[in-house]
């Protein structure tokens, strides 16, 4: 299981932390916000870690906040 946890530090010093688990690389799952900041606009709730990695890279970028992601354990092995 992979578990990630995506930091999002604004120009102001408000966060946004979005936390998320995983069995397999393509699964979709649901993700925990928290922090003081709020996005500009309705960030996914159910989404691969993948691709949410992308979406708050670019959510970060866009709005010139600092991006840290946090990783712990792999994804597992689908039985064939």
């Amino acid at each position: 299981m992979r578990a990630v946890t995506y930091t999002l530090t604004f120009p102001d010093g408000k966060q946004l932390i979005a936390k998320g688990a995983a069995a397999y690389v393509d699964q979709k799952v649901g993700f925990e916000y928290s922090g003081a900041a709020q996005p500009t606009h309705r960030c996914p709730t159910r989404e691969t870690l993948v691709y949410m990695e992308w979406y708050l890279a670019g959510l970060a970028l866009n709005n010139g906040a600092a991006f840290d992601v946090q990783a712990e354990g792999d994804y597992d092995v689908r039985p064939l």
